[in-house]
């Protein structure tokens, strides 16, 4: 028997001349841990008050202004079974002098108690979103005679009695005022309370049955069913699975060969007597759907079960071999194209599908490369690739297959290079560092000058060595833009239309027979 801590005044169990009843004596206390009570006030319409040291019921005003409150309370009843007999129940409320409310008792305060059928949360429910009652058995509180009258042993038999029978739409208390109007209040002590005497207390007197009460719930798993004995006062039990499967077991288990309807009775036994409860369950159960997907390693492949609702699995790997295995791996003796089928079925049914499978061996990425300054030249030297990507360190990506990239900046870069085909994906991935080259002619470092820089339409090389010498227009991408020699004449300038180019960074590159020159031109648009 659970009780939700409270201070038990009497507990007394006294045999009767039946041996399948007991007469049990219960008060329940609950302090402010255990106790659920909430005020209800218009004036705070949706702000929960679970903490107030009120139950109260009030028509008042509070700065002039008029408002109305209720409170519900709620003991726990979960020891009582429904077939416990309620023999009497009686409420004590105790009046509340340190209360906000310092009226007290006032006016014309009849009050109702009624049973409240609807779940409530004492942390979240307000005035705007109060929990249903029923006038069925409600109990009416005579107008008081004193401020500070305490009300103690109500008689709320009948209330409680509809409690212990109908748990499921039984949650405690209401109590309000029968007429709402200005100036009429009850005002007692909630659970809440500093002082232990004034917390609201309950008492009931009950015959305690221990004749057993069968009761169960289950849950399906397709045809898989999971039963929950749920029965009280049993020592033990007789399932009947309505398909002529039985079973001892207070919480079996049972696998049922086909969808459909079935009668399923549970006896529960003590040695005072039996009881019985049967109901129908509905079983359904979906077809299965055959759905895989696999992975390559060079002749080792590893399948996948992607399949919905199975429970068997059959594969036929279109070498010869089979498995009933949900994931299986299977090594092929050689390259080739497999059609490899996978079954899967359930008790309702069964599936297949098949797929073409291309065993084959998987790309192995390789490459090499020169610097050159800020330029670095890669060769791919990978193997069985049907498609490659470079990704040069900086941000800057490439499909081409030998690529060229100039950087931007001197540092180190990590180069990787993705292979891919039908089988399999490879990487491979190797630092380089990338240095500026220096001028072969000493103390002129500026062999070459690019002005207005940023440029628009317009810019203007001026060469401080003659010759004749290759000219190259890069991206940052490494991708040329334009190439040719041109011959320079000392201290003279070359002229070169940008109005073409879209707004960003170039790179400059001029090769002579005994130097390299690097350079950035920024074009900008308006």
């Amino acid at each position: 028997m659970y009780i939700r801590r409270a201070i038990i005044l009497c507990f007394i169990c006294l045999s009767t001349t039946s041996l399948s009843q007991e007469q049990v004596t219960v008060i329940l206390k609950p302090g402010p841990a255990e106790g659920k009570d909430v005020e209800l006030n218009d004036w705070y319409p949706d702000v929960p008050m679970p903490d107030h040291d009120n139950i109260c019921a009030v028509a008042w005003t509070d700065t002039g202004i008029p408002f109305i409150a209720r409170s519900i309370f709620k003991f726990n009843l979960s020891f009582l079974d429904p077939g416990d007999s309620v023999i009497t129940a009686l409420l004590s409320l105790w009046s509340n002098p340190t209360s906000g409310h310092w009226q007290g008792h006032k006016g014309d305060n009849e009050c109702y108690l009624r049973r409240i059928v609807e779940e409530w949360d004492e942390n979240t429910v307000t005035w705007g979103s109060p929990p249903q009652t029923t006038i069925q058995n409600e109990f009416v509180l005579k107008q008081s005679t004193d401020p500070w009258q305490d009300y103690p042993d109500i008689p709320v038999t009948q209330l409680v009695r509809d409690m212990v029978k109908d748990p499921q739409n039984s949650h405690g208390f209401m109590l309000s005022l029968v007429t709402e109007e200005l100036y009429r209040s009850m005002i007692f002590a909630s659970s809440d309370h500093a002082d232990p005497d004034r917390w609201p207390e309950l008492e009931i007197i009950y015959l305690d049955y221990l004749i057993p009460h069968a009761a169960f719930e289950w849950v399906a798993d397709d045809l898989l069913v999971t039963f929950t004995n749920l029965s009280h006062n049993s020592t033990t039990w007789y399932w009947d699975f309505g398909d002529g499967a039985d079973s001892y077991s207070q919480h079996p288990i049972h696998s049922y060969q086909e969808p459909g309807v079935y009668s399923v009775c549970l006896y529960a036994y003590n040695e005072h007597g039996a009881d019985t409860l049967c109901q129908n369950i509905e079983l359904e159960c979906a077809n299965p759907v055959a759905l895989f997907d696999y992975h390559l390693q060079g002749t080792t492949v590893l399948f996948e079960d992607r399949s919905s609702y199975a429970s068997e699995w059959l594969w036929d790997f279109g070498n010869g071999y089979l498995s009933d295995l949900p994931n299986p791996i299977t090594t092929y003796a050689y390259f080739g194209w497999y059609y490899v089928c996978l079954q899967c079925s359930n008790p309702c049914g069964t599936d297949i599908y098949c797929d073409s499978v291309h065993v084959c061996d998987p790309p192995v990425s390789d490459f090499g490369y020169t610097t050159d300054g800020m330029s670095v030249y890669l060769s791919d030297s990978s193997h069985l690739a049907d498609d490659l990507q470079w990704n040069f360190g900086d941000g800057q990506f490439s499909n081409q297959l030998n690529p060229i990239h100039v950087y931007a900046d001197t540092g180190y870069y990590t180069i990787c290079q993705h292979t891919r085909n039908e089988c399999s994906k490879d990487s491979l991935c190797q630092m380089i560092h990338i240095t500026a080259i220096e001028d072969t002619i000493a103390d002129n470092p500026f062999l070459f000058v690019f002005y207005p820089n940023p440029a628009w339409d317009i810019v203007y090389m001026t060469s401080y060595v003659s010759g004749l010498f290759e000219v190259s227009f890069f991206k940052v991408t490494g991708e040329i833009l334009w190439k040719d020699r041109v011959r320079f004449t000392a201290y003279h300038r070359k002229e070169f239309e940008v109005t073409h180019l879209q707004e960003a960074i170039y790179l400059i590159r001029v090769e002579g027979e005994d130097f390299v020159w690097n350079g950035k031109l920024v074009v900008i648009k308006d």
